[in-house]
């Protein structure tokens, strides 16, 4: 690992998720944008997540058990990134979510927080485009401004 700044700090807080946490990492190895760095933060787990993520190359911190936040938080602390982008360990990503996300924040520079979206439940209906924020905007991405 270098000092080099990167434009992305991906956080993966994980616990006891040995295999999603894999397919969770291996989405985002996958991005089209390439200049970001990759930390899993695993919350005391014992079911060898840290041999599984090894081969993968990516940054790896093991903290005793203390809760997602904290393992967030941690991971906060590590981070290079000019933005920070999380990850739940049971999520993937499309191979274009970070491009679409920091081309969204580079066009709109006041915006503090951005999420893609392209499908969401409401209820037990599916409602593709937008998110439950910007659901009427029917965009691939969604984005909050600071208030006014």
């Amino acid at each position: 690992m270098t000092g080099r700044p990167v434009a992305v700090s991906v956080l993966v807080p994980t616990y006891q998720r040995r295999d999603s946490v894999v397919q969770a990492v291996r989405s985002i190895l996958a991005q089209s944008y390439r200049d970001f760095e990759v930390i899993v933060v695993d919350d005391g787990s014992t079911d060898g997540t840290g041999d599984a993520i090894a081969p993968l190359g990516v940054r790896y911190l093991w903290q005793e058990n203390r809760g997602v936040s904290a393992a967030r938080n941690a991971g906060l602390r590590v981070a290079r990134g000019r933005v920070i982008a999380f990850l739940d360990s049971d999520n993937t990503w499309y191979p274009d979510h970070l491009d679409v996300v920091v081309s969204a924040l580079g066009l709109h520079p006041s915006v503090v927080a951005a999420s893609t979206a392209p499908a969401y439940h409401v209820g037990t209906r599916l409602e593709r485009g937008g998110c439950g924020w910007c659901a009427r905007s029917r965009t691939s991405w969604c984005a909050r401004w600071p208030a006014t």
